[in-house]
C-alpha cells in the first residue's frame, strides 16, 4: 500500500468514473439513435456491449493470472527432480487455464454480437469500451499516486529549503563567532585596544615597511604615573574603569599611521608610521595632554571622586636603531624610565642627552 492510502482511493475513483461512463452512455445513446431503432433495442444493445466488455476484461485478467505460475516456474533455478515434476504440473494446469480462457474469450466476443450493429461496429465498440475502461483504470490509479508523489516531493523540497536556511544561519553564526574569537585573540578586554601580541605584530610590520622603503617609524612607550596607588586606594574595579577610560581617549588619536595598543598593566605603546622626530614629539605631547588635562571622575556611594591621570612617555625612532622590535621597545622603555626619573608627566627621547619635555 502506498502512502496516503492510494490503492483504496484509486479503486473508489475507478468505480466512480466507470459508473459515470455507464450512466452517461445509457442516457445519451438512446437519444442519438432514436430514429434508427427502438429504445428498448438500443438499451439492450448497450447492455450487451458493456456485458461483453466486462466479460472480456475479466477473462483477460484470468489469462494474466494463469501466466503468473508459468513465469514463477521459469524464474526458479536449482530445483530438485521431485520439485521439477510439481513445477511442470503447475505449468500444464496453467496452460490449460490459458487455453480455456482464450476459448471463452473468443466465444464471448463472437456470441455476444447484437443484430443492431454490424460485426465491424461491434468490434470497434467493444474495443473502445475495453480501451476506455483500461484508460480510466490507469488514470484513476496513477492520479492519486502522482499526487501523493508530487506532494511528497514538494514537502521534501520545503524541508530542504528550510534545512539550507538553517545551515546558512548556522554558517553565518559560525562566521560571526570565528570573527569574534579572532578579535578577542588580539584585543585587550579592559581597554578594547589591541593586546600585547597584536601590538608587537604591528611593530614588526612597521619595521619591515620602514626598512623596505628606507623610511622611519617611531615608537611611543607610555606608562601611567602612580597607577598602583589607584588600585591600592580605590580597588582594581576602579583601576580597570580608569584603564578603560584611558583606552577610550587613546582611540580618539588612532589613525592609519598611528596605532595604539596595551602592552601590559598600565603600559601602552603607540606605533607611528613614516614619522619624524618632531612629528613623534607632537603626538607624544597630545597623548600627555589628553590625559593630564582631563581628570577621570566616577560615581561612588560616598559621592563623585576625581583622579588626575598623567603619563611618562619614551620615544624611539627606528632610523636611529636599525634592530628588531625588541630592541626598539627596549630603547623606548628606557626613555620612558628616564622621563619618570625626571619627575613624570613628561616626554623623553631615546639616545639623546636632552632633558625631558
Amino acid at each position: 500500500m502506498n502512502r496516503g492510502g492510494v490503492p483504496l482511493r484509486s479503486l473508489l475513483l475507478q468505480m466512480l468514473l466507470t459508473v459515470l461512463l455507464i450512466l452517461l452512455t445509457f442516457m445519451t445513446l438512446p437519444f442519438l439513435l432514436e430514429g434508427i431503432a427502438k429504445p428498448q433495442w438500443i438499451a439492450r444493445g448497450i447492455a450487451e456491449v458493456f456485458l461483453a466488455g466486462a466479460f472480456l476484461l475479466w477473462l483477460g485478467s484470468l489469462i494474466l493470472l494463469f501466466f503468473m505460475p508459468v513465469l514463477f516456474v521459469l524464474r526458479t533455478h536449482h530445483v530438485t527432480p521431485q520439485r521439477r515434476i510439481h513445477h511442470w504440473r503447475i505449468v500444464l494446469l496453467s496452460l490449460m487455464g490459458i487455453v480455456a480462457s482464450s476459448v471463452c474469450l473468443w466465444t464471448t466476443f463472437s456470441i455476444s454480437w447484437t443484430p443492431l450493429l454490424s460485426h465491424q461496429q461491434w468490434v470497434i465498440l467493444v474495443t473502445l469500451l475495453i480501451v476506455t475502461t483500461l484508460s480510466i483504470g490507469w488514470i484513476g490509479g496513477e492520479y492519486p499516486r502522482i499526487r501523493v508523489l508530487l506532494h511528497s516531493q514538494q514537502r521534501a523540497m520545503q524541508q530542504e529549503i528550510a534545512l539550507r536556511h538553517r545551515l546558512q544561519e548556522s554558517y553565518q553564526a559560525q562566521r560571526l563567532l570565528l570573527a569574534a574569537l579572532a578579535r578577542a585573540a588580539v584585543t585587550d578586554p579592559v581597554t578594547e585596544l589591541p593586546n600585547r601580541r597584536a601590538i608587537i605584530d604591528e611593530i614588526e610590520h612597521a619595521l619591515s615597511w620602514a626598512h623596505s622603503i628606507q623610511a622611519s617609524c617611531a615608537l611611543l612607550f607610555v606608562d601611567l604615573d602612580h597607577f598602583k596607588q589607584v588600585n591600592d586606594l580605590w580597588g582594581h574595579r576602579v583601576g580597570d574603569a580608569l584603564l578603560h577610560e584611558v583606552g577610550r581617549r587613546f582611540r580618539t588619536l588612532m589613525t592609519p599611521q598611528c596605532i595604539v595598543g596595551r602592552y601590559g598593566g598600565e603600559e601602552f605603546v603607540f606605533v607611528l608610521l613614516d614619522a619624524s622626530l618632531p612629528g613623534a614629539k607632537a603626538i607624544a605631547e597630545q597623548v600627555r595632554t589628553i590625559l593630564a588635562t582631563q581628570p577621570y571622575t566616577w560615581q561612588a556611594d560616598s559621592g563623585i571622586h576625581t583622579i588626575t591621570v598623567t603619563a611618562s612617555i619614551g620615544i624611539a625612532l627606528s632610523r636611529q636603531y636599525e634592530a628588531t622590535s625588541d630592541d626598539l621597545i627596549e630603547q623606548a622603555d628606557h626613555a620612558m624610565y628616564v622621563a619618570k626619573q625626571m619627575g613624570r608627566n613628561c616626554i623623553s627621547i631615546a639616545g639623546t642627552t636632552d632633558l625631558p619635555t
